[in-house]
């Protein structure tokens, strides 16, 4: 019975410290490095979020959602695979030619310059994009 005890307890120990450790790598492996955003700074590396964000800022764009807020149902917000980026004031040749270069670079665009049929939640005019799972 004390032997179970000592094992249960150094199981206890490994989980509790490689659970440190994978808390310390998330938290420190964006550190440093953010982008600014109508919702504030938020942290770039390399990760589906990370890569639609590094793309947002090197074409100029206004990031005006990612994880929070309220989306759709089966959304992929939630889970970091999806960003939305304003249009106002983008001309439809400056939009058609971020939606090729998001595609060039592995990321699907959603034109929701107008209001999706059958979309119950929706922000305004932008682009939706996605890295899919």
């Amino acid at each position: 019975m004390n032997k179970d005890r000592g094992f249960a307890g150094l199981l206890l120990i490994a989980v509790a410290i490689y659970g440190a450790i994978w808390y310390y790598r998330r938290k420190n492996a964006f550190q440093g490095t953010t982008v600014q955003s109508v919702i504030g700074p938020v942290a770039v590396g390399d990760n589906p979020l990370s890569k639609m964000l590094d793309f947002a800022s090197k074409e100029g764009l206004r990031v005006t959602s990612t994880t929070g807020g309220h989306h759709n149902l089966g959304s992929l917000h939630p889970a970091g695979r999806a960003i939305d980026v304003g249009t106002n004031g983008l001309s439809p040749e400056t939009i058609n030619k971020i939606i090729q270069d998001a595609k060039q670079n592995g990321i699907q665009v959603r034109d929701e310059r107008e209001h999706p049929a059958g979309q119950a939640i929706w922000s305004g005019p932008h682009l939706h994009l996605q890295i899919p799972f």
